[in-house]
């Protein structure tokens, strides 16, 4: 599992980072790819956040150009 260290820095935060985004059906989080670097969503219905920062599925870049896969850890969540 690969851990993902939070930022305040949000859409300007480094690669393989994360910051918090309140959604209608709750919170989730955007995700900086540690390989490309463009961001994605992490939330429901596709994701579960367990109180760890533990996600699941595994995922995986949404970006054609990009091959990460891997689970992750949202250090803290």
């Amino acid at each position: 599992m690969l851990d993902i260290p939070k930022t305040d820095l949000k859409w300007d935060g480094p690669k393989g980072s994360w910051f918090l985004v309140n959604r209608e059906n709750g919170k989730g989080a955007m995700f900086n790819c540690p390989k490309c670097g463009q961001y994605a969503g992490i939330d429901a219905p596709n994701h579960t956040i367990a109180d760890d920062g533990a996600v699941h599925p595994s995922v995986v870049c949404p970006y054609d150009n990009c091959d990460f896969h891997d689970y992750i850890r949202l250090i803290g969540w």
